[in-house]
């Protein structure tokens, strides 16, 4: 290999580790507020993001039912999850339903 065949490879190798790491970081992210407002009482539905790189349209979507509109505390991270009090059918198809047992449903594949 030429010197710029190897930094190509190895740039490819640290940038797909660190995007590796970002997904984790994210999707452990989702999860817990997943968690805790599952704690608290509230629907939680997930739809995965399957449709373009994560750059372009996140890593997925969260729909929350809560008596709060709380996507302030989330400052830049809300555009990826919404707060209802109610969500409808219309709005949730393609979502799965969210449980404490099926926190892993939470996912983003590249």
């Amino acid at each position: 290999m030429n010197k710029i065949e190897n930094l190509i490879a190895k740039t490819k190798k640290e940038f797909d580790a660190k995007e590796n790491e970002a997904i984790k970081c994210y999707i452990s992210f989702l999860r817990e507020v997943s968690k805790h407002y599952l704690k608290l009482g509230a629907k939680v539905f997930f739809h995965e993001n399957k449709v373009v790189h994560y750059g372009e349209g996140g890593f997925g979507r969260l729909v929350i039912e809560h008596e709060k509109d709380e996507s302030d505390l989330f400052d830049d991270y809300h555009f990826q999850i919404k707060f209802l009090s109610k969500a409808h059918e219309t709005i949730l198809n393609g979502y799965i339903k969210i449980t404490l047992k099926n926190l892993t449903a939470i996912r983003y594949s590249l």
